[in-house]
């Protein structure tokens, strides 16, 4: 997302704190947009806003505004992030994958360092196969 382009949060929104004294404010639907905004104090309205559009102007910070049936209302803020939830994220990347044989000789072991010497017996084993 570029910083120039505003964000859009349909309700219902969800404003929790956050971590360090911020505030977490979260659109519908189960892998929502979070905002983070840190230096914001929430308005009384915001629980009734339609919609919350985020944005960042060239100066600095951010400007968050609800807008619901009693009109809108401009806050700003210090600072906010958008976290964006992204299915395909990791889809185009060239990670390992496994087959069933492979998968259940990891596991097998990963089940044995577990054991009591078992790293010792795994490293004697790994040295004497070089």
């Amino acid at each position: 997302m570029n910083a120039t382009t505003p964000l859009r949060l349909a309700a219902p929104l969800r404003l929790r704190p956050g971590p360090g004294g911020g505030w977490c404010l979260q659109g519908a639907g189960v892998q929502a947009t979070q905002v983070y905004l840190r230096g914001f104090e929430p308005p009384a309205g915001l629980a009734d806003s339609r919609v919350v559009t985020v944005e960042w102007p060239p100066g600095g910070g951010a400007l968050i505004t609800c807008s619901g049936p009693a009109g809108s209302l401009a806050v700003p803020a210090a600072s906010a992030f958008a976290h964006t939830a992204c299915d395909g994220l990791y889809a185009a990347l060239p990670l390992a994958r496994f087959d069933a044989r492979q998968q259940r000789f990891w596991r097998r072991v990963f089940l044995v360092v577990r054991l009591p010497g078992a790293r010792r017996i795994l490293r004697w084993v790994a040295e004497r196969a070089r």
